[in-house]
């Protein structure tokens, strides 16, 4: 007989094989409850001695939580059981016995601190909460690449071991290459300017990228996920944006779509941002901080405390989403193109979804010395980045881009308050395993 998951199975059902986990076990001698969950809920086993064999019977009594097995019997319609319907057995086999104690309790009738999670990931991702967050992190990657494959981008991948950091700084994982020093990338930046280069045009990637920071936050991991692009010929960062603000409604529109189970089960009504988003200039960012008492000295990073005034006052007029543009050139990487009207500022800009910040982006230098010359200012060497600079020799159209990332991204419109808890196996400067 076929398996059906437990969504699958109703009153009218008959007879059907389903697979699982033993979530729960109530024992009242002569009868027995169990609760089967796999990957689309929760269905009750009525085990009743009358209607089984010592066999069946046996077996059952003897089953720890969270022991793995396969029955096969009856459905019919019982309000009070999940989902308004049981199945009385006429097979039960165990395919996996669990040990006991459990390391935790997958329930979360017990409470267990978020490192006992996470040291336990295996197990916590039973809990239909925690899983549900990553069926919303699927759908917003599918809804990411559906657009950009709808609109003519070419999906890309780009080594993630280099000879140089990408954005200098000591923010690098070195790694031993053979006999040479490497590093693990920060971002995708450099290649996809590559790419540009190279004539593809419109590229992008859902990507890996490493940063060596020592922030112990909530918003912080060193092993991150960005949704990249860039693209060529463009006027400047507002044909970037205009890509940026069409694509994360892409992604909100899918994640309604396709996880609204998901939401449901977290409780969240996502709302599709209304385009164009708010968009705000960095010393507008500033003024508003500084109306709610948050000084920030101009050419400065908006602190968070800053961040969420400025996000509380945009709430009110319902811009969750929204850019700060025209960012100082300090603030800035080496390849963002200054703003030829003023070179104080750059074409650049950040998305935001409330206080957390989500994405950079803008427009890139395609002039040679002018590259260099950036390069310099921030204390690079430009004879390292050779094979960067190599490709603005020889024909480079004006280009631009963002990368956003995908673990901000879903955990802030989940409102989860630790990043981790978006991230299947989370990196941090405390944790590598599991």
């Amino acid at each position: 007989m076929e398996r059906k998951y437990t969504s699958e199975v109703d009153g009218s059902s008959g007879e059907v094989k389903v697979q699982g986990w033993v979530r729960d076990k109530r024992d009242l001698g002569s009868i027995m409850f169990l609760v089967l969950a796999d990957r689309t809920g929760e269905i009750q086993i009525t085990v009743k001695e009358d209607e089984v064999g010592e066999e069946i019977m046996d077996r059952a009594e003897s089953l720890n939580r969270e022991s793995v097995i396969s029955v096969t019997g009856k459905v019919e319609e019982n309000e009070q059981a999940p989902g308004g319907s049981e199945i009385h057995p006429d097979s039960l086999d165990v395919l996996s016995e669990s040990e006991k104690p459990l390391p935790m309790d997958p329930r979360g009738k017990q409470d267990a601190s978020l490192s006992t999670r996470l040291d336990n990931r295996f197990m916590d991702l039973r809990n239909s909460k925690r899983r549900a967050i990553f069926e919303v992190r699927n759908a917003a990657c599918s809804g990411a690449r559906g657009w950009f494959e709808e609109n003519g981008f070419m999906e890309v991948h780009t080594p993630k071991i280099t000879v140089s950091g990408t954005e200098g700084g000591a923010e690098v994982f070195p790694i031993i290459y053979y006999e040479k020093e490497a590093f693990l990338v920060q971002s995708a930046q450099l290649y996809k300017q590559l790419m540009q280069a190279a004539g593809a045009e419109k590229v992008y990637e859902i990507t890996p990228q490493w940063r060596a920071e020592k922030s112990r936050t909530p918003r912080h991991l060193t092993e991150s996920f960005s949704v990249d692009m860039e693209m060529s010929f463009i006027e400047d960062q507002e044909d970037v944006m205009e890509v940026q603000e069409k694509v994360v409604k892409a992604m909100v529109e899918e994640i309604k779509d396709s996880a609204s189970d998901a939401l449901d089960e977290l409780d969240i009504d996502l709302k599709v941002p209304e385009l164009p988003l708010k968009r705000l200039t960095y010393d507008e960012a500033l003024e508003i901080a500084g109306e709610k008492g948050e000084e920030i000295q101009w050419g400065e990073d908006i602190n968070i405390k800053a961040m969420r005034n400025i996000a509380e006052k945009l709430e009110e007029k319902g811009h969750d989403f929204y850019f700060i543009k025209r960012w100082p050139v300090g603030e800035r990487a080496f390849y963002y193109r200054p703003d030829p009207e003023d070179g104080k500022y750059t074409q650049t800009f950040d998305l935001n979804y409330r206080s957390w910040e989500l994405s950079s982006g803008g427009q890139r230098i395609h002039d040679l010395d002018l590259l260099k010359k950036r390069i310099e200012e921030q204390g690079m060497d430009p004879s390292e980045m050779k094979f960067y600079l190599d490709a603005f020799r020889y024909g480079m159209p004006p280009h631009g881009g963002f990368g956003m990332g995908l673990d901000r991204f879903v955990a802030s419109i989940l409102d989860i308050e630790n990043i981790k808890e978006a991230v299947l196996f989370p990196r941090t400067p405390d944790r590598l395993q599991p």
